[in-house]
Parts: C-alpha cells; structure tokens; sequence
C-alpha cells in the first residue's frame, strides 16, 4: 500500500521549479506529462534523481507545488540566453509565477530565475565548467540584497573587483527566500502523495 508522507529534503544535485497557486493537475497538464502515476516522496525524489525523462510532482505545499527533476535540465538549457529558453516562457505564461533552481556539484553550475507570465524578472547562472556567469538578467532582487549576494559578472569580478562565485548552497537559500524552504524546517506540512510522470 502506497503510504502519504510528510516532505522530505533535497536540493543538491538536482533542479526543480516552484510554482506558486496552482494545483499539481494543472502544473501536470501544462508539462504535457505522460505515464503519471501516484508515488510518495521516498519514491518520487528516487525517480527525480535518476536520468530517466522523470519529474516528481510535490502535494501543493503552503500555496506552492515543486516540479522536481534532473529531466528539467533538457528543458533548460544554461548555454543558452535566458531569453531564448521558450519552454520556460511557454510554462510561466500558463501557469503564472514559475521559478526555476538548480544546482549541479560536479560541474559547479548553479542558477535561479523568477518568471512572471511569460516575463523574466530576474535570472542569474554561473557555470563553473564554462568559468562564466551565462545568465544575468534583470535587477538583483530585494532577497538577493538581503542575502548579501555580491557575485561576480561577465568580467569576473564584482563590485568589489572581487572574483566571487555562487555555490549550492545560495541556490537554496534564493529558493527559501523567493518561494519554499526545500529543507522543509519550516513550515506546518502534513503527509501528502505527488505523483511522477515523464515529461
């Protein structure tokens, strides 16, 4: 028997979106997913970590649903300008607020974006692979500020003529401050069932 659990953590070497009042059907539909099926979230994360064309779907949680997966990083493509990853366009002009976040250890590659039907508001990505910041859109935000991020920019220093890099773990901090807390230490959760299906 297929048992609801209560959220559990990720965030590392993974990317995932998180999509702000919807319910999960409606993120399903907009992803076009096929073969979906119920899982909880031991397995769905499983799933998401495998290179298998696989996303896990979160149970909505506090007004958000999370699209977890390595599957997304076909989707969106760092190497290209954030502008011209019109999959992500398309998903934000049905579902409204899309953010996307990754991070990617073994290359050194970590990126965030805020889209607001079909616009980017902010973007920023750092390849360490490449030794370059690929995206850098929009104004730094409010939460970025707050966060103290100061990172370098296409000429490889900041304002402080600084050399000075993203790491994993600002990609969850920006993904605590703009949508949830994938740590899920804070928060009231209760047991819930995602579903997984290919994208």
């Amino acid at each position: 028997m297929l048992m609801p659990e209560m959220p559990l953590a990720f965030g590392y070497k993974i990317c995932w979106l998180a999509i702000h009042c919807v319910k999960p059907a409606q993120v399903a539909q907009a992803l076009q997913l096929h073969d979906i099926g119920p899982v909880n979230w031991t397995q769905g994360l499983t799933e998401a970590y495998n290179d298998n064309g696989q996303v896990y779907v979160s149970p909505c949680l506090n007004g958000w649903v999370l699209v977890v997966g390595r599957a997304l990083w076909n989707k969106i493509d760092m190497n290209q300008n954030i502008e011209e990853n019109e999959w992500l366009y398309q998903l934000s002009r049905t579902l409204g607020d899309v953010y996307y976040f990754s991070t990617m250890r073994d290359l050194n590659n970590h990126a965030w974006a805020k889209i607001h039907n079909g616009q980017v508001k902010r973007a920023y990505a750092y390849s360490g692979e490449m030794g370059e910041v690929m995206w850098d859109y929009g104004n730094i935000s409010r939460e970025e500020q707050s966060l103290g991020f100061d990172f370098a920019d296409y000429k490889g220093s900041n304002v402080n003529g600084e050399g000075c890099f993203p790491n994993e773990q600002d990609v969850l901090s920006i993904a605590s401050a703009w949508s949830i807390d994938t740590s899920f230490n804070t928060g009231k959760y209760r047991p819930d069932l995602g579903f997984i299906g290919r994208i």
